[in-house]
């Protein structure tokens, strides 16, 4: 396996393609490339993203999204760049698949994309959710449907938080209401680590009533008054600063983050993702240095499971509130990603990530792929 990356903010969508290209194809010096990964900002023409990257290499397959920045160790961070993910060699095989009408049927868009597999054993998926549906649902079914000793990661597709301009990408086609993922099969390795930098705080907390994504109580009480007596009175519309953190089999358990969206007139909270009646939570802080350090933890977990010698690429699938909290600082995520690469003697690795509306990673108390909030999800791969 030998994977490159391209990386331009041209203003120019076709200017900035065809640069991104040009570097991939220098580092692989004549060998086509058998699949992309594609992440870019919305302020481009992606139909004439895709009509470029099929017109240089017709041959590879290619899914993406857009996203709410894009980072590579190179090119450092931008809000509105083209960065580009070529996988090449021999000794892997790459496939896409695609699911339309996510948002009406979760457990079919699934079902419609696995079954283009056929027989195809994937060791790898790399995952693009629209926002439009359960996210978790996807990454649950999917990786039910490609088996356990699939590693299935990515991200949502995001937009510069206008949560109404996102895409998904699949060959030449621009998607919305879809799944789609590049799957490799072939002798590789590849892991995942996860990071957060949010801490959780005081007591646990038992969810005595909700229904999907929605919580209605904590305690007995209404959700939003647990909120209250950490922070006081909150804004209605956003809590994106203020995740918790869910322990699905108790608060001794491994946890993950569900970002709270808002609140009702009643106390019931909007979080991003499911949390289920009768899990224990807590709530979380952070503090930009916080953050930063949970990028570089999420690249120093990947490295601790990561089976290899010699590796190729860290991809990074970031949350874009992630980057929101930061703000003047958000240029120094990238630096961290490096730190943590630094910390296993390969600071020259081919680094690259993009900000997401929420990622997908293995989860140990579960034992598969899920939905995680506020998190960097680092991707190690190479042979």
């Amino acid at each position: 396996m030998r994977v490159v990356l391209g990386h331009s903010d041209h203003i120019n969508a076709a200017a900035a393609m065809d640069a991104a290209l040009t570097q991939c194809e220098q580092q692989l010096a004549g060998e086509p490339p058998r699949a992309v990964l594609l992440a870019t900002s919305v302020e481009y023409d992606h139909a004439v993203l895709l009509q470029r990257v099929h017109a240089r290499w017709p041959d590879a397959v290619c899914v993406g999204s857009t996203t709410d920045g894009e980072i590579s160790a190179k090119e450092g961070y931008h809000e509105d760049s083209v960065l580009v993910v070529a996988f090449a060699g021999e000794d892997i095989e790459a496939r896409t698949i695609l699911g339309r009408g996510l948002s009406d049927d979760p457990d079919a868009a699934v079902a419609r994309a696995v079954a283009q597999l056929g027989d195809f054993a994937p060791r790898l998926a790399l995952l693009i959710v629209s926002p439009t549906s359960d996210a978790n649902v996807v990454a649950r079914r999917m990786q039910e449907a490609l088996g356990p000793d699939c590693l299935v990661v990515g991200g949502l597709s995001a937009d510069h938080r206008e949560f109404a301009n996102y895409a998904e990408f699949h060959g030449e086609e621009v998607l919305r209401d879809t799944v789609v993922a590049l799957l490799i099969q072939g002798d590789f390795h590849a892991s995942c680590g996860v990071g957060s930098g949010w801490l959780p705080i005081g007591e646990a907390h038992l969810v005595t009533k909700s229904s999907g994504h929605i919580v209605q109580e904590i305690e007995g009480r209404p959700a939003i008054d647990v909120y209250r007596d950490y922070w006081g009175e909150l804004p209605a519309d956003s809590l994106g600063e203020f995740p918790i953190a869910v322990y699905p089999d108790g608060p001794d358990a491994a946890y993950y983050l569900r970002a709270s969206l808002g609140h009702d007139a009643s106390g019931a909270i909007r979080f991003a993702g499911d949390v289920s009646e009768g899990a224990s939570v807590r709530i979380t802080e952070v503090l930009p240095e916080g953050i930063l350090e949970g990028s570089a933890g999420a690249i120093v977990a990947a490295f601790g499971r990561y089976r290899g010698s010699r590796p190729e690429l860290a991809f990074a699938f970031s949350c874009a509130a992630r980057k929101w909290v930061l703000g003047t600082q958000a240029a120094q995520d990238c630096d961290s990603l490096v730190d943590g690469l630094q910390r296993f003697g390969v600071p020259d690795l081919a680094l690259a990530g993009g900000y997401y509306f929420g990622e997908i990673a293995h989860a140990s108390s579960e034992g598969g792929a899920r939905l995680h909030n506020e998190s960097c999800v680092a991707v190690i791969l190479g042979a």
